[in-house]
């Protein structure tokens, strides 16, 4: 789990992770949050009250961006099943349970988020498949090499690249997660990196090249880190 200014919403997200019902139970699991360069919320995960059971907290010295820090920890990761999120969302309880259940015939697993508006404190009814977070076996995505570098749209790629060759991709249509996008940090509301912006039709253009090019691995990037919390 990438986490950039995202200490207003975390405790909620780390929450949710613990107090998953697979976990009540198993104990064969690990959050990894690889914290981009922001001073603000390392301070925060230091003084939070909520349980960190089986966390580890990663400082990265650079500021590496989301697709650069998921490689990073893919890659160190010590189980063979991955599950990517974001530091600002919140999981339904039984998400781990039924991503488990579903992966025994499945490369990836993608599902349905519900929108939550922090603005006006309420969910706005849109439920859609998501990009960014998804299920899938370590050792498939390290046979694709990992996310591209790119600020913005990598896991669209990548999703993309996983589907023209051919990995097994199932989609779970039960809404399983909140995504609560609209509070101003976040990719898809920054300017220069929103679903509207000059570089997102860019990178659209170039996955466009890299389907045509039947790219399958990429050379993994990864960023200088150090170890907070063990």
């Amino acid at each position: 789990m990438p986490a950039w200014q995202s200490q207003d919403y975390i405790d909620d997200c780390l929450e949710s992770i613990q107090n998953q019902d697979y976990f009540k139970e198993n104990d064969n699991w690990e959050i990894l949050i690889g914290v981009d360069r922001c001073k603000k919320l390392k301070s925060h995960l230091s003084k939070t009250e909520v349980s960190l059971k089986n966390t580890k907290i990663f400082w990265f010295y650079n500021h590496s961006g989301p697709y650069v820090i998921r490689n990073t920890l893919a890659y160190k990761s010590k189980y063979d099943k991955i599950l990517f999120f974001d530091s600002d969302d919140i999981m339904e309880p039984f998400l781990v349970d039924m991503l488990i259940e579903k992966s025994t015939n499945a490369d990836i697993i993608r599902y349905r988020e519900v929108r939550y508006d922090i603005k006006k404190d309420k969910e706005e009814g849109q439920i859609k498949i998501c990009y960014g977070q998804f299920f899938i076996w370590k050792e498939k995505f390290k046979e694709l090499g990992g996310f591209f570098p790119w600020p913005c749209e990598a896991d669209h790629e990548f999703l993309k690249r996983a589907g023209w060759n051919n990995f097994n991709i199932k989609e779970v249509r039960d809404k399983i997660y909140i995504w609560r996008p609209i509070h101003g940090n976040n990719i898809t509301s920054r300017k220069e990196t929103g679903m509207r912006s000059e570089l997102r039709l860019q990178l659209r253009e170039q996955i466009k090249q890299n389907r045509k090019n039947k790219i399958k691995h990429i050379e993994p990037i990864f960023s200088r880190y150090k170890m907070l919390r063990k």
